[in-house]
């Protein structure tokens, strides 16, 4: 019990110093950023992440989901038969 509790402590400032390192690296590459006038670039990298996504059904209702539908697509089409060149404050 004693050496867990000590590889759980050690691993918790391990991961400090790491949370504390990153937040710093970031930091120090925004403010580099910015003295060079370069916009921000965001890099989002997903590779090895698990991403589950679960969904329930059995309790909706199939009526209100085909009303929720239809009135979606009657939305879009709407919006597709506009100009895009309206005014923007007109919307």
């Amino acid at each position: 019990q004693v050496i867990v509790n000590k590889m759980l402590k050690d691993q918790a400032e391990h991961q400090k110093k790491i949370n504390e390192a990153v937040a710093k690296a970031q930091r120090d590459a925004r403010e580099k950023a910015i003295l060079s006038g370069e916009r921000p670039t965001v890099h989002n990298d997903f590779r090895g992440s698990k991403i589950s996504v679960k969904q329930e059904f059995r309790e909706a209702d199939p009526d209100n989901v085909w009303v929720q539908l239809r009135d979606g697509l009657e939305r879009e089409a709407v919006t597709r038969t506009r100009t895009g060149f309206a005014d923007a404050l007109a919307r």
